[in-house]
């Protein structure tokens, strides 16, 4: 009764400050949506990295002794079916006025070209010339395109490549993504809820209190000033899609009271009947997301805080912003109700054959589990049609290495001094034997060329006059602090070859007492984190069970009942791991994040049916009045996710793929497995009340 009397007042309250209601979440949607073009974009992948880690401690001193000394690496067709030794006086001249043409960009430092043919690569019966550009520390994304526009303005193929462009493309591509997937999302919601409640005005007013809670949510984020990365730039696709489903659960309700009642009596009764189910839904959807916050990295963090926040905004608007637009004068015309034969069908699966085709699916997800991998690298983030992964590819088969790492040496001596420079030489032939390496660099061969000096005066004198004609050369040694540092490119970036190279420098550390060595780059980092995934999900799995465990015991009031109804997710999660290692797609933090935000939102079925089943004591009434939503919501969510298949990045669309399994998979065990096990429970189950679709 005390619950009644406050939703009354609460309800009342809306009614008599309705159009100053609506005038401030006006107010507030337009100023908080000014912050949308305030928003900055976070192009970097060190949101990618652990938040506590050995190489990056390494990679900050590097940046310290060396600078950042991020290249360019461009690679330009200069020739076709052409032998390198057919080559003409006119393509060199090309190449050396190319390079001059480059040189005249602003905030380059110089530019190293292809000597003879030295840095010219027969590749697939095409003669390619490689250009290695330094840019200063003022060089921005203006520089960068007006570099690829002069070099795509030279040849028709060409290939860049370099943190630097990589930057500039994710940058474009981040944008890109916020500009039209949410809308993209917005239109397939609004189509397939149009389709469910037969109305487009109903499916309209459901997705509004969503849209109001992502423009919200990125609002806020544009006015604080935090950044938007690759990965937060699906929180508004997620606080669309998962949000929504509140406003579908309002409407449908409002919909039905508003056949026999007027809009005042129906507000009241639909926030009555939707209350305690919407919010136990949006803290299971925000508990999925919060658990990632164990995994490590902030990039994942920041989507966990994001899409949390997103998802519990669109809950509170459904009860702020519908209210108020429903207490005015709105008609809804209740279209009558009709029998499905997918719901008949699951409805018949119950018993054997569900516990069959949950054992098959356990089986599949057992099987699988033993071949996912954990291989994520910056280039599998990209879609292999855009222009980043094609231009790296071609530059790394004409390289015939991948992104390189760096070797950090440190002494406390001299490190010019030739006793230093015999025991790096050696360590640096060392490495070119072992077949994890494909090439090496350090300024120590270039000193060695002839004979390395005899004194550390004469070195520094032979590196200052090398420096004269090959800047480079000066870039990877620090004679002030003794440190230099050795570019190793490796044959692949898998776990075993970067160990490989740990292990050899580790060993060089330890032998050589007066040299501090440690290894760092992408790959050593990406290396770390791949390791880190699967702890990291562990623990982050076992928060989200723990959460949802809680959330559901005083709700089912049966320890039974509960684990009973965690079965899906369960199952779900194990045909997750099988799908993963059976499709070949990487464990990384992305599709690893799916597995909690799987139990988010799949446990939301297992909630609105045993909650069912609960409440009347009755199975099949629980099925009967629960199935078509449920149905409806799952293929809502897979569908709006979608929108992500339209993303360059690789790893969106991985994450819109699993969407889909997770949330068909979650459905389908929910309809048929969870009744089966459910029935002993209850008694009153002998006659199904009739199936008819609740909207």
């Amino acid at each position: 009764m005390k619950k009644t009397n406050l939703i009354g007042k609460y309800s009342n309250f809306l009614t008599k400050f309705r159009l100053p209601g609506l005038i401030l979440v006006a107010l507030t949607t337009v100023t908080l949506a000014v912050g949308l073009l305030r928003i900055n974009i976070n192009p970097e992948m060190d949101i990618f990295m652990p938040k506590e880690s050995k190489a990056i401690d390494l990679m900050e001193k590097s940046n310290l002794y060396f600078g950042n000394n991020q290249q360019i690496i461009a690679a330009v067709k200069i020739a076709d079916d052409l032998e390198l030794s057919q080559l003409s006086t006119e393509n060199f001249e090309a190449i050396k006025s190319l390079q001059q043409k480059i040189e005249t960009i602003a905030n380059i430092s110089f530019v190293s070209m292809p000597n003879n043919l030295n840095g010219i690569t027969l590749h697939n019966n095409n003669v390619y010339a490689m250009f290695s550009i330094f840019p200063d520390e003022n060089f921005d994304n203006n520089n960068m395109k007006e570099l690829e526009e002069l070099i795509a303005n030279s040849s028709q193929e060409y290939a860049i490549t370099g943190n630097i462009f990589l930057r500039e493309k994710t940058n474009q591509y981040i944008i890109s993504v916020l500009k039209f997937l949410p809308f993209t999302a917005f239109f397939l919601i609004l189509l397939i809820f149009s389709l469910q409640l037969r109305s487009i005005k109903k499916a309209f007013l459901s997705i509004i209190p969503a849209i109001v809670a992502a423009v919200w949510t990125f609002g806020i984020i544009g006015w604080i000033g935090h950044e938007v990365s690759i990965i937060t730039a699906i929180a508004p696709i997620f606080t669309i899609v998962i949000g929504s489903a509140a406003g579908l659960h309002y409407i449908s309700h409002f919909s039905k009271y508003r056949e026999t009642e007027n809009n005042e009596v129906s507000n009241k009764k639909t926030i009555a009947a939707t209350l305690m189910p919407i919010v136990i839904t949006t803290a299971t959807s925000g508990a999925g997301f919060i658990s990632l916050l164990l995994m490590k990295a902030s990039g994942i963090s920041d989507l966990a805080i994001a899409s949390t926040i997103g998802i519990t905004l669109a809950g509170i608007t459904t009860f702020t912003i519908l209210p108020l637009i429903l207490a005015g004068k709105m008609n809804f015309q209740q279209k009558a109700n009709r029998s499905r034969a997918s719901i008949t069908l699951m409805k018949n699966s119950h018993g054997l054959p569900a516990i069959i085709f949950a054992v098959i699916l356990i089986s599949g997800g057992v099987f699988g589990s033993f071949y996912v991998k954990t291989n994520f690298t910056q280039l599998s983030m990209f879609k292999k049609s855009t222009e980043v992964y094609e231009g790296a590819q071609l530059i790394q088969e004409l390289t015939g290495g991948k992104t390189p790492s760096y070797i950090i040496l440190k002494t406390e001596s001299d490190i010019l001094d030739p006793i230093n420079a015999t025991a790096i030489l050696n360590f640096q032939e060392e490495l070119e034997k072992s077949e994890a390496v494909t090439r090496v660099f350090s300024t120590f061969q270039g000193l060695a060329q002839g004979q390395y000096p005899q004194t550390k005066e004469q070195a520094s004198q032979k590196l200052s006059m090398i420096s004269q004609k090959i800047p480079e050369l000066s870039k990877h040694i620090n004679t002030t602090e003794n440190a230099a540092r050795i570019i190793v490119f490796t044959r692949d970036s898998e776990h075993i070859t970067i160990e490989e190279i740990k292990k050899l420098t580790e060993n060089f550390s330890s032998k050589e007492a007066e040299i501090e060595a440690g290894i760092t780059g992408f790959d050593i980092l990406t290396d770390e984190l791949n390791e880190s995934v699967k702890p990291g999900l562990i623990k982050s799995l076992l928060l989200a069970f723990a959460i949802v465990f809680l959330m559901l015991l005083p709700i089912l009031k049966s320890l039974k009942k509960v684990l009973i109804s965690l079965l899906p997710v369960i199952i779900t999660t194990l045909v997750l791991f099988g799908f993963i290692g059976i499709t070949g797609i990487t464990l990384n933090l992305i599709t690893a994040a799916i597995f909690s935000i799987t139990i988010g939102v799949g446990i939301d079925y297992a909630v609105h049916f045993s909650s069912a089943a609960e409440k009347e004591g009755c199975i099949n009434h629980a099925f009967s009045v629960t199935s078509t939503p449920i149905i409806a919501n799952s293929l809502g969510l897979a569908i709006g996710m979608s929108a992500l298949f339209l993303s360059p990045f690789a790893i969106h669309t991985h994450l819109a793929i699993l969407m889909w399994l997770t949330m068909i998979v979650s459905m389908l065990l929910t309809l048929t497995l969870l009744p089966t096990l459910l029935r002993k429970s209850y008694k009153k189950n002998t006659k199904l009340i009739p199936l008819v679709e609740e909207v």
